[in-house]
């Protein structure tokens, strides 16, 4: 098993990304908290792993704020005395126009995507530089390195997480810690699908120009999230790795 006696943190572990990075990594051993906001969703993903033989629990935190955050971070530490990895993975978006957005979907979207990140990172480094080792993997987006149509405000909230994995990969080295960032194409999850719905022109598009010609599956992120957490990857930090099937920039 890649993570026995591991322990991680995935947020927005509820569903869709999360939720199959969080399956994955019971499977391979490790001690999954799932960081839910919606206590039904990361409560079923719980009960899931734990009929499969795995180990899990919940705690019940909005990323975006603070001492949410930093109560969450507390509680695990108290339980289990280390974090071995956290995901980053919780986020919001909305396919729309931009002429025709609302501003509170706009900063929603900045708090989550990008404060969010901040938050669990800033308040989990400190017991990894204790420990001088850890691994974090921040979930971007392709719509964060090219910038798209109809995803304005999303792509530059990802775009921040891009460049704020990079950064911290470069002050966080010197404590054996490594920090990358997957970027997911269009993927098969509730929030995609729900953009497909509106923008029909968008996805078939997407189709047609990926090299695959499919959307990418939940799992095909939470592989390559599980090779970046794993003892298999120990000399790479500050990447940027796409999973989309082949470009369709």
């Amino acid at each position: 098993m890649k993570l026995q006696g591991k322990v991680a943190v995935v947020t927005g572990g509820g569903s869709g990304i999360g939720r199959s990075i969080a399956m994955t990594f019971a499977k391979e051993g490790c001690l999954v908290i799932i960081a839910e906001r919606i206590e039904q969703m990361g409560n079923g993903v719980v009960d899931e792993i734990k009929k499969a033989g795995g180990k899990a629990f919940m705690v019940k935190v909005d990323v975006s704020n603070s001492n949410e955050v930093k109560m969450a971070v507390d509680n695990i530490l108290e339980r289990y005395d280390k974090i071995d990895i956290l995901v980053n993975n919780a986020g919001v978006g909305k396919m729309e126009n931009f002429l025709e957005g609302e501003e509170s979907a706009w900063w929603r979207m900045m708090d989550v995507n990008v404060k969010g990140v901040i938050l669990f990172s800033h308040a989990v480094l400190k017991d990894m530089v204790k420990h001088n080792r850890g691994k974090i993997i921040n979930i971007g987006s392709d719509t964060g390195l090219v910038g798209l149509a109809q995803q304005v405000v999303y792509g530059a909230s990802k775009g921040a997480v891009i460049a704020f994995s990079k950064g911290l990969a470069a002050e966080m080295a010197q404590y054996n810690i490594s920090i990358n960032c997957i970027c997911p194409g269009t993927i098969e999850t509730p929030m995609s699908m729900m953009g497909a719905k509106k923008f029909p022109e968008f996805f078939k598009r997407v189709i047609e120009t990926s090299l695959f010609k499919r959307f990418g599956k939940p799992e095909d992120i939470a592989k390559t999230v599980l090779f970046l957490a794993s003892d298999d990857c120990e000399f790479i930090t500050g990447q940027t790795i796409s999973v989309d099937g082949g470009s369709y920039r």
